[in-house]
């Protein structure tokens, strides 16, 4: 991949929100550049070509694209983090990862052997089990479309280059895709399914076991005609259950060929995929190489957004294993911000498929694990083995809210209904409406409080624990941005101003000077309120009184944790902070991606979400990452607790479970 290059004096120096640090690259959309967010993240920006920017239809299918391909997220996706279709040029953000296309990568280096290609298909394929989920179609699967990073295998260039094709698919003839990768029904012109990927998974699997297409090279008529009416060369294909897997794959016939999900069942034990030493070299080196004026290289997605990709990852997590022996290498003090310290790999437990993307999970002290989807329904799963053991039908919108004593689980939906259920069977012992909104649900001994969201205002509602019976409300001025903090007698609102309410009555206790606090959290005599300058305030929770005050870098977008004497919040950036008592700063460590809901504690490790996939396990003396577990999309709420077990639900609709003493 040849050096980034400084910007050019016709070059913006922003787009959107975003400074520019070089020019990576132009293809045939546009132009690609290595951009800075305010919160210090790294993107790879791509700007259309004014032809398309002139273009109402290219506009029209750009959004869509871009809204599909945001679809597909987490492990699957260098996430498309930013886009405005409507900008006088168009652009896209997606995050900026290190790595090198596996076209690349087998033409510097040679073939792999067998097991690495086998592992790598299980990969693919679960790729293209959360891409098709998201109801896209790939099309031009090969190669260099194929991106090797030190967190796995990537597949991009899915979704945003069909924005361009709108215009080319209309030209008389007009054949869209790589041939030797394309399927024989794209090849003649006609629809092209899920089928036509699998195809193009076979090719490049034996690209990699061979050094060469299943079909040749040469002029695109010839190319053709092979792939329509030749048998695929797998003469450099000597391994018998390789050359069997992608006979299957490259069948004429797509009705007869394997779906991804099938491919995955056959090769779900292929375990690690290790790619040879060669390529984790040039990885390592690719990630450390400077651009012009200072900074990181371009890193391994800018190729695909040169042909107009948008990414979609495939790190194998469910199925294999990504293996990297080689040292991370020395960050070099650039000013621009270095991915952080993967750590040691996660042990995954179990998973848990929910069939729908999930929002939020938890853990009971009856050896439950319990998931909220977004269609309202509720998963409790054995916490040991992952078994399901009951499901429960809240309502057909998003569960919102959960919260669980040891005989109870408590659930708000978007519906505005409250549902209270027997945590070992899933009975329902009451449901109560509170109107239209949102209720996010906090559980003491006896007592359900609703802090429900509603478009303008929003209502405090204390109900009964034992039978949804209605002890108060209290209205509020603004909608409420989460749920009130609770403890010592006191509910502590997060309106227009952070007020205490007795929790037995309703009665307003104090009111304090804070103007719209984003989040209220009670840890021991202290009520903790985020605000918007960034700040994270404290005050005494008897009577309001302001303790300290500390500034973070960007805004803070988690509730607090209290854990022993300390106290740990997130900003946007992915900063985690520890704090004192008395708010000065313990240690701050970075991770990759914003975080999803509060991060929890055990004693000896902290634990978080991010909506980059990745689960971590940090130690809580320190910060230091101790271990990484990359799931294949968004992590979506807090991670959950129970004995020595982690748990963490994502947009892909699964539960995981994981080893949290690694």
């Amino acid at each position: 991949m040849p050096a980034a290059d400084a910007l050019e004096p016709d070059d913006p120096r922003r787009i959107g929100p975003y400074t520019l640090l070089g020019r990576l690259g132009a293809g045939g959309m546009g132009r690609v550049y290595l951009g800075r967010s305010p919160g210090g993240s790294l993107v790879a920006l791509k700007m259309v070509h004014e032809r398309y920017a002139a273009d109402e239809r290219f506009r029209a299918r750009f959004a869509r694209e871009v809204a599909a391909a945001q679809a597909v997220s987490g492990v699957f996706t260098a996430p498309v983090v930013d886009a405005d279709p409507e900008a006088p040029r168009p652009w896209l953000a997606t995050a900026y990862l290190p790595g090198v296309s596996l076209q690349e990568a087998v033409r510097e280096h040679g073939p792999w052997p067998a097991p690495s290609v086998l592992a790598l298909g299980a990969a693919l394929a679960e790729a293209l089990v959360s891409i098709h989920r998201a109801g896209i179609v790939h099309r031009d699967l090969k190669p260099s479309n194929v991106m090797l990073s030190a967190e796995g295998p990537r597949v991009i260039d899915f979704g945003i280059a069909r924005a361009a094709d709108a215009a080319a698919i209309t030209r008389t003839g007009a054949v869209l895709g790589t041939p030797g990768y394309m399927p024989p029904e794209q090849a003649l012109g006609a629809e092209v399914g899920p089928a036509g990927d699998v195809f193009a998974l076979g090719a490049v699997l034996v690209f990699t076991a061979a050094g060469h297409g299943p079909f040749g090279t040469g002029p695109m008529a010839e190319m053709l005609h092979r792939v329509v009416h030749e048998p695929p060369r797998l003469d450099g294909v000597a391994d018998p259950r390789l050359r069997e897997v992608v006979a299957a794959c490259l069948h004429k016939d797509p009705d007869a060929r394997p779906t991804p999900a099938d491919l995955l069942r056959e090769l779900s034990d292929e375990g690690v995929l290790r790619p040879p030493d060669a390529v984790l070299v040039q990885i390592d080196r690719r990630a450390a190489e400077p651009l012009p004026g200072g900074g990181l290289r371009r890193r391994a997605l800018v190729v695909g957004l040169l042909s107009g990709a948008v990414a979609a990852g495939a790190a194998g997590a469910g199925a294999v294993v990504w293996v990297s022996s080689r040292p991370e290498p020395a960050p070099a003090d650039t000013g621009v911000p270095s991915p952080p310290p993967i750590g040691r790999p996660g042990r995954p437990l179990w998973q848990y498929d929910a069939g729908r993307p999930l929002r939020l999970v938890i853990a009971t002290s009856s050896g439950r694990v319990i998931a909220g989807d977004e269609g309202g329904r509720l998963h409790a799963v054995d916490a040991s083995t992952g078994r399901a053991a009951w499901q429960y039908a809240a309502s057909n919108k998003t569960v919102a809210g959960l919260a669980a004593t040891p005989e109870r689980v408590v659930v708000g939906c978007d519906d505005g209904t409250v549902h209270a259920l027997d945590v070992r069977s899933g009975r329902r012992i009451w449901r109560r409406g509170l109107g239209a909104g949102t209720p996010f649900v906090t559980v003491t001994d006896q007592t359900v409080y609703a802090a429900v969201q509603r478009p303008s205002s929003g209502l405090v509602a204390a109900l009964s624990l034992s039978d949804g019976s209605l002890r108060w409300r209290h209205r509020t001025s603004r909608p409420l941005p989460g749920p009130c903090g609770v403890g010592g007698g006191l509910v502590v609102v997060p309106d227009e101003n952070l007020y205490a309410l007795d929790a037995g009555s309703g009665s307003v206790r104090w009111r304090s000077e804070v103007e719209f606090p984003t989040g209220a959290t009670v840890g021991g005599p202290l009520v903790y309120s985020p605000v918007e300058e960034p700040a994270l305030l404290a005050h005494d929770l008897t009577t309001g009184r302001r303790r300290w005050r500390y500034e973070t870098d960007d805004q803070i977008v988690t509730p607090v944790t209290r854990h022993g004497s300390a106290v740990y919040v997130a900003d946007r950036t992915g900063g985690v902070h520890a704090l004192a008592d008395d708010g000065r700063r313990l240690w701050r460590a970075q991770l990759s991606g914003r975080l999803q809901g509060r991060v929890v504690a055990d004693g000896r490790r902290l634990f978080a979400g991010a909506e980059d996939g990745r689960v971590y396990g940090l130690d809580l003396s320190g910060g230091s990452i101790v271990w990484t577990h990359q799931t294949r999309a968004a992590v979506t709420a807090a991670p959950a607790l129970s004995g020595s077990s982690v748990f963490a639900a994502s947009t892909d609709g699964y539960l995981y479970a994981l080893d949290a003493r690694v």
